[in-house]
């Protein structure tokens, strides 16, 4: 059977399926390939690199990793991206800078301590006046 139309198109086979089996349906007119969307970059987390910072100073130095924390959280909430190290680095700064104040007051506590103790052994000691 002839084309009753001429076509300067190539013409391609049609894939029909039916059930599991691909069958060919015959020619059909030339499929040409839709427009290319442009490629989207993916989204960067502007604060991704300063949250990894905050993780390794919260180690070092707590409370500079818990400014770097804040920063970084507020540079990803900004993206509307959660930044998992920012918060964990946030979180470790805390908790050490807890510690590290409660670890002074500790200190400070028992060195008043061991001064008075001192002082009335200094004091009460036969043989020792001040």
């Amino acid at each position: 059977m002839t084309d009753p139309v001429p076509s300067s198109e190539p013409r391609q086979e049609i894939p029909v399926t039916v059930g599991a089996v691909t069958e060919l349906a015959g020619p059909g007119p030339a499929a040409s390939a839709p427009p290319a969307a442009p490629a989207r970059p993916p989204v960067e987390d502007p604060g991704a690199t300063l949250g990894i910072i905050a993780l390794v100073c919260a180690f070092l130095a707590p409370l500079a990793g818990a400014v770097l924390g804040i920063l970084a959280m507020q540079q990803s909430r900004r993206a509307g991206i959660q930044n998992v190290p920012a918060l964990v680095g946030l979180i470790v700064s805390a908790v050490s800078v807890v510690l590290t104040a409660v670890a002074t007051i500790l200190s400070v506590v028992v060195m008043v301590i061991w001064f008075v103790v001192m002082m009335a052994v200094m004091v009460n000691a036969p043989g020792v006046g001040m």
